[in-house]
């Protein structure tokens, strides 16, 4: 059998001129260079090509390991105690110099690489893809998915993929597999969360005596990012507004933003801070100029910080995501199909945590700020779970309503209040899903007794009196006529 790397390169993956000659030629080639002679532009060439000869190389050995493992199932079974691949991997591995594990590991790659993913290796071959992203993109594909949907994954992939690497590439990778199978996500999403624990490593388990860790393992992404937020939110302004010290051997030295961020979560949880620290629950049907969650006044003693009285700053964590209109519940003007919403800088997440947090299911220790988009990615409205409307989503409100939406209240909608049809406390969002404007005298009618207010899409309002009368309210068409 031939190796699949030098087949290719035959049938037409040919060295042009950015690209060395491989195989044999290929040493001759490198003795030829003189890279001190050269400008900077020749030598970012050569970098260049150097890297396509080692991304050829490494399909090439890769290869090379598969086809030498059926040659050892050929030559000699081993023992029923070790595997085919663990006596390849052994031999390799004293060859190359490297730990068995490894070798193992690169022949397992190779093996569904040669596989499992054609496509995928062929871009090896040409010098397309290196080693490293193929093993970020197979690695995220589960292991009960067939052929087809494989080959779906794959072309996706290699269409969408240009020159992302790292972190960027292993989110394309996530979502194009919850893309692809989101039904499943959810089952594994739920059978993983359903395995929460807290985990305590101390004593010959820690890093060294005296010490410990607890570590929350396999809660919802969307919790353990909304922690990671409020934790840093704290020690960030503790760190900007009055550096703590710390005394080792008789040195002193500045506490670090992961130091900070760990005494701030020893302190929420034995009670030396309120779990509620800093979390302002605002009165409902107010004009909403007291209760900001988002500003306050707090004070927090941290052992080695010193802090004057008081010291501002904002205790709740901050995230954004984008979520795709059509994930959005009914009720909201969304279709709830699903539609994968995405964390900027996190990656994708499932339909269901991206309509909770546009509903408001979240803490009030995280601000979300949330952006939906059309299908062709254009942002088409704004929302968040803070209490107060930031200062755009107030002007669209006051734009769409004009007036009060009261029926035949022409009070100015910049004269009322933005008030929240489903209160907030409640798991009401800020939303134009859920705000509208309404003068203080009818804010107040809203929560007397009998009285009720739905908002069934955007902008339309159904008042029902206390005889069970209802009053439809919609915004006036611009221009008028």
């Amino acid at each position: 059998m031939s190796n699949p790397a030098t087949t290719a390169l035959r049938e037409g993956a040919t060295p042009d001129d950015r690209h060395p000659p491989a195989g044999g030629f290929m040493a001759d080639w490198v003795l030829t260079l003189d890279t001190a002679s050269m400008t900077g532009d020749e030598q970012l060439d050569l970098i260049a090509r150097a890297e396509f000869a080692k991304r050829w190389l490494d399909a090439f050995q890769l290869d090379a390991m598969a086809a030498f493992t059926r040659t050892r199932a050929e030559e000699a079974p081993p023992a029923a105690q070790i595997s085919v691949e663990e006596d390849a991997a052994a031999e390799i591995g004293c060859e190359l110099g490297i730990p068995p594990g490894l070798s193992r590991s690169r022949i397992e790659h190779a093996k569904r690489l040669g596989e499992d993913f054609p496509a995928l290796h062929q871009a090896l071959v040409q010098g397309r893809i290196d080693e490293y992203r193929t093993r970020v993109i197979t690695e995220a594909v589960p292991e009960d998915w067939d052929t087809a949907t494989i080959a779906a994954y794959q072309q996706r992939i290699l269409a969408n993929m240009g020159d992302k690497s790292g972190v960027r590439l292993k989110n394309l990778a996530k979502k194009t597999v919850l893309a692809l199978d989101p039904a499943r996500a959810e089952e594994r999403r739920a059978r993983t969360i359903a395995l929460r624990q807290v985990r305590v490593d101390h004593g010959e388990a820690a890093h060294s005596p005296g010490t410990g860790s607890v570590n929350i393992t396999d809660i919802d992404a969307t919790d353990a990012l909304a922690i990671h937020q409020r934790l840093g939110s704290i020690a960030r302004a503790l760190r900007t507004d009055t550096p703590g010290v710390e005394h080792m051997n008789g040195a002193t030295r500045e506490l670090t933003l992961d130091q900070l961020r760990a005494d701030v979560a020893v302190m929420l949880l034995l009670g030396r801070l309120p779990l509620t620290f800093g979390i302002e629950e605002p009165p409902e049907n107010t004009d909403g100029t007291a209760g900001d969650p988002a500003a306050g006044e707090h004070q927090v003693r941290i052992p080695g910080v010193a802090v004057p009285e008081p010291v501002p700053f904002s205790p709740v964590g901050k995230l954004h995501v984008i979520i795709p209109l059509a994930a959005l519940p009914k009720e909201m003007g969304g279709k709830e199909v699903r539609a994968l919403g995405e964390i900027p800088g996190h990656g994708p997440i499932l339909a269901d945590a991206a309509r909770e947090l546009a509903k408001g299911a979240t803490s009030k220790a995280t601000l979300w700020c949330y952006t939906v988009v059309d299908e062709e990615g254009n942002p088409v409205a704004d929302g968040t779970t803070a209490y107060r409307p930031p200062p755009r989503l107030r002007s669209h409100i006051d734009s769409r309503d004009r007036t009060c939406r009261f029926p035949h209240c022409n009070r100015p909608a910049v004269e009322c209040d933005a008030d929240h049809t489903t209160p907030h406390h409640r798991g009401g969002p800020t939303s134009p899903a859920n705000l509208a404007a309404l003068c203080r005298r009818h804010h107040r009618l809203k929560q007397a007794r009998g009285w009720s207010l739905a908002q069934p899409s955007p902008g339309t309002l159904v008042w029902r009196t206390p005889h069970n009368r209802t009053h439809t309210t919609v915004p006036d068409p611009y221009p008028d006529g």
